[in-house]
């Protein structure tokens, strides 16, 4: 789904909610912009690029006028090293919004990265933003005026309000599309696809939070704050949360009327009590102690792209068969199995343990060897208990201490 990051658009210029003070080393971001519509760009077309960090901190932006060039559009910028990054893309009409592109991932590093071409697709705003899951698919809706605005991820839909007998329907003229939805649960068609059971969620936005160990100590930023809590709840500090420095791959937040340091290194982190694993390391410096812990969300490490299996049960797969998982922030796995495709709940807990709710898939035939291995993977991932992502960033799924299914981006 297409979610911009251009909310601070302004008609003149694009203001960010936090700004770095300096960085040292930077590294160069090339790629290209391009869309599907044959239309040509109009005199006064600008293309604009953001990257943002760790808590939408502006990593670099870059806005230049088109001045006649056609797509694809290449691009460049230098972002700082050694963080890694989100960069968005768009092409203004008239200081309007009309192409903007996903959201795309730059990996901490150094030297050139090269993000090759990347497809926007058609700009439409909405009066509001809801989440709507359905079985292994997730949709965003919006509402303006007496249309609905339906992002697949793929496509955006404009589907007009028609009579229904009950509840809200829209639907395009060739009702090939359409959600009719009744309170918080709906009935969703896509290019003839239906989904007869699709919860509608608004999206919450929660704050990020870490916590170290020994003394227990805790640190949550929202809202343009961030407030400490230490020694086991004994003393709590709320501050307006300053730019960051980056340095060093760090992000580096300064209070020295308190003599407080905070620091976040975004990278894999294993808490020293569960052993359960987190997106990034940070430091709490006092004026007598470092204090240790990690930050942000598990369900990040998994959720995003799609993992390619390459082993099961060390036994590996078949060549050429497709074996996928992946994760939604909404609590759900799915993928194909090398014949069909499945779905389940999936949760993890206070330690890191991994829930697999009961599978449920498809029931397509196919060749005896790839049944045979799905019914293998299917049988094993409802198994796992535990994960890990090794140096090389491959997934790692456990059951109790043993590897049972290795998977890679």
């Amino acid at each position: 789904m297409i979610q911009t990051m251009f909310r601070y658009f302004m008609p003149v210029l694009l203001v960010f909610l936090v700004l770095p003070v300096r960085a040292e080393e930077r590294r160069e971001i090339t790629g290209s912009a391009t869309y599907r519509e044959r239309m040509a760009l109009p005199p006064g077309a600008e293309l604009v690029i953001d990257v943002t960090g760790f808590q939408d901190t502006a990593l670099g932006s870059v806005r230049m006028a088109t001045e006649g060039r056609q797509v694809p559009l290449s691009f460049r910028l230098d972002i700082p090293a050694d963080v890694a990054g989100k960069l968005q893309v768009a092409i203004l009409l008239g200081d309007k919004i009309r192409w903007v592109s996903e959201m795309q991932d730059i990996p901490a590093g150094r030297g050139q990265h090269d993000l090759g071409e990347i497809l926007l697709k058609g700009y439409v705003p909405s009066g509001f933003q809801s989440v709507m899951t359905c079985a292994d698919q997730t949709f965003r809706i919006g509402f303006q005026g007496d249309q609905a605005i339906l992002d697949t991820g793929d496509e955006i839909f404009e589907l007009p309000r028609v009579i229904s007998a009950s509840g809200a329907k829209f639907e395009s003229a060739d009702g090939r599309t359409m959600i009719w939805n009744k309170g918080n649960t709906a009935r969703v068609k896509v290019g003839g696809a239906e989904y007869l059971e699709c919860e509608i969620t608004e999206p919450v936005q929660a704050g990020w939070t870490a916590q170290g160990n020994e003394p227990g100590w805790q640190a949550v930023i929202q809202d343009g704050r961030i407030s400490f809590t230490l020694n086991y709840g004994a003393e709590m500090l709320d501050l307006p949360l300053p730019a960051p420095v980056i340095e060093q791959g760090a992000y580096r937040y300064d209070f020295p009327r308190f003599g407080l340091t905070f620091s976040v290194r975004e990278g894999i982190c294993e808490d020293d009590m569960s052993g359960r694993a987190y997106p990034a390391t940070v430091e709490l410096e006092t004026s007598t102690e470092t204090l240790r812990g990690c930050g942000g969300e598990t369900m990040d490490l998994l959720a995003g792209a799609e993992w390619q299996v390459e082993d099961i049960d060390g036994g590996g797969v078949i060549d050429n068969s497709h074996v996928t998982l992946a994760v939604n922030d909404e609590g759900r796995i799915f993928g194909t199995s090398g014949c069909n495709r499945y779905t389940g709940s999936f949760a993890i807990d206070g330690e890191g343990k991994i829930n697999v709710g009961q599978l449920a898939g498809t029931m397509m035939a196919c060749p005896e060897a790839l049944m045979k291995q799905e019914g293998r993977f299917l049988q094993t991932l409802s198994k796992v208990d535990r994960f890990r992502i090794d140096e090389t960033g491959a997934l790692q799924l456990l059951v109790g201490e043993k590897v049972v299914i290795v998977a890679r981006r």
